[in-house]
């Protein structure tokens, strides 16, 4: 037992602790996305007679159906995951040494996450379109799911559900695992690096690495995670829009919301300095 414990707290399966206590939260995640993705195929081809001699082509009207819903099916899994997802945080919570949250006036902090969320989407967006980046065949397919729905799915799902499940993984919990062991920019860097590899292409993993770094520090300087939410719910809810009723991006709203993003980013960094 006592060569167990010798083991166990050796720097190596500190490490490997860590590791696995900082990705397990995204296998959930992922595993919920499984369970989501095969669930809708088996109810599809169910409904579509696969049990009734009609097999090849129920599971085909039924691949054909899940792939036009791929949206809708991400937001199923996120909405799976959230309640497990949310047991890790408030277990994290009673365990956790975070100093006391800042007393903030919460409509100035919610319009500075809002501004500072979406100016930064737009923005950035804006100069990965200038760069050529939003023209990538990987991109494009990942637009046309995220894009492809109705307005509703887009809204209940990138803009409201999906943001805080992948807050509570990717902050929640990473971020805040690696925090509890490490300066705050390598648990900032790897969270959103993480963040960034989970998107599952060029032009979103740059995306995502860049916002994951930037809801990170907005974790860190408020100590509140529905800070977080908030930001990332405002950077998806404007590309959401700008992709809806724009047909090309507009270099003076660009140049405003870079400005709001600053202006918001600023006032958070102003109210919360003696945080740190």
């Amino acid at each position: 037992m006592g060569r167990l414990k010798t083991i166990l707290s050796s720097r190596p399966a500190r490490l490997l602790l860590l590791c696995w206590r900082t990705v397990y939260p995204l296998l959930v995640y992922m595993l919920a996305g499984y369970l989501a993705l095969y669930g809708g195929l088996y109810a599809c081809a169910i409904r579509y007679g696969f049990f009734s001699g009609e097999r090849e082509n129920a599971l085909a009207r039924a691949y054909g159906t899940v792939s036009s819903n791929l949206l809708l099916v991400t937001s199923l899994a996120a909405l799976l995951a959230l309640p497990l997802l949310l047991f890790f945080l408030r277990r994290d919570r009673r365990r956790e040494q975070r100093g006391a949250p800042m007393t903030l006036p919460l409509t100035p902090l919610a319009a500075a996450l809002l501004a500072a969320g979406g100016g930064f989407a737009y923005s950035l967006n804006f100069l990965m379109d200038r760069l050529g980046l939003l023209e990538m065949p990987s991109f494009q397919e990942a637009g046309e799911i995220l894009y492809g729905e109705g307005l509703l799915i887009q809204l209940l799902g990138p803009a409201m559900v999906i943001p805080l499940v992948e807050e509570l993984v990717f902050r929640g919990l990473a971020f805040s695992r690696l925090r509890r062991k490490m300066g705050f920019w390598p648990a900032a860097l790897i969270s959103a690096l993480i963040f960034g590899t989970f998107h599952g292409n060029l032009t979103q993993g740059i995306y995502a690495f860049l916002l994951g770094l930037l809801i990170a520090w907005v974790y860190e300087r408020t100590g509140r995670f529905w800070t977080c939410v908030l930001f990332h719910a405002a950077a998806n809810l404007l590309s959401i829009l700008a992709s809806n009723f724009t047909d090309e991006f507009s270099i003076a709203l660009a140049v405003a919301c870079g400005a709001a993003a600053v202006a918001g980013s600023a006032w958070i960094g102003q109210k919360t300095a003696k945080r740190l």
